[in-house]
């Protein structure tokens, strides 16, 4: 037997309690349309981690575009500016729940196709925002452990841009009235701007 070196990822398809979960949380429409009928889409196109936090529903249409977009770099309606507004769309009609899947699903996409972590960071905050609106702090705990890697994996950040945004992570954890989660972050930011 030869070895090719290729590792195959089985797709996990998600559980009914799972698949019941995410549509009370997102709803069945497409986080990026709007559209009825939206499928789970693995966020970090993982299909073997099929997760909560790594789910989200998009219409096949969508999904097909962001498959699509791994060769070739994001454009049209699918680019993350497009995402970013769709999200700042949702947080002002208080669907606050689909804000935090559009900043994931941009936040993924900033990071690892364009390769630009402080725009990811920047959606990621975003996502945290949103969910101090509805109260979930399980995700909030997740985003925090990506903002926290992103930080540690991005040396080269503006002095005054990562205390910012460390302040202002440690501020949304603490208003969480989760003082324990907050505390690196203030700590960070405060070394940060000294």
């Amino acid at each position: 037997g030869s070895d090719w070196g290729i590792l195959v990822v089985m797709r996990v398809r998600p559980s009914a309690t799972l698949t019941n979960r995410l549509s009370a949380f997102y709803g069945n429409t497409c986080v990026l349309c709007d559209k009825w009928k939206a499928e789970l889409h693995h966020i970090d196109e993982e299909s073997g981690r099929t997760v909560f936090e790594n789910l989200v529903p998009l219409c096949p249409a969508c999904n097909k575009l962001i498959e699509q977009q791994k060769i070739s770099p994001l454009r049209g309606d699918i680019s993350t500016t497009a995402i970013s507004a769709k999200a700042f769309e949702h947080y002002n009609n208080g669907k606050f729940r689909q804000s935090y899947a559009c900043s994931r699903i941009g936040s993924w996409l900033s990071e690892t196709r364009e390769r630009d972590k402080e725009r990811a960071i920047k959606f990621l905050i975003a996502g945290m925002t949103a969910l101090r609106q509805v109260g979930a702090l399980d995700l909030v705990r997740d985003v925090a452990s990506d903002l926290e890697r992103l930080f540690e994996t991005t040396p080269r950040m503006r002095p005054s841009f990562r205390a910012d945004f460390l302040a202002r992570i440690g501020c949304v954890l603490y208003d969480f009235g989760n003082p324990e989660l907050a505390k690196p972050f203030v700590s960070a930011a405060l070394e940060a701007y000294s």
